[in-house]
């Protein structure tokens, strides 16, 4: 599998994150805090539904960002899309395109 985009905004540290992948590989590196975790859990959610850092789904809301209203993630991969939203009351979606 090729990642060929990274979309994630409002995902715990990872508050507004768009990268092109145009390499086989892509090193992420920032300071303590800067999202790096967040957008490694945020590409597992998208691609095997791991919801990481919470053990119940009901508890999905507390991967937002603080004070945002949604989290948006999208991975470009392949030639397909796929993407999960949360919402503040928790609600999971997800799409494949």
């Amino acid at each position: 599998m090729k990642i060929a985009r990274i979309q994630a905004t409002n995902f715990l540290g990872a508050r507004a994150v768009d990268i092109s992948l145009a390499k086989p590989v892509c090193l992420i590196a920032g300071k303590n805090g800067a999202g790096k975790s967040s957008l490694r859990e945020a590409i597992a959610m998208v691609l095997t539904a791991d919801l990481g850092r919470v053990h119940l789904k009901k508890e999905a809301a507390t991967l937002i960002t603080d004070g945002a209203q949604a989290a948006i993630i999208e991975v470009d991969f392949n030639g397909q899309s796929a993407g999960v939203s949360i919402t503040a009351t928790g609600k999971i979606s997800d799409t494949l395109a």
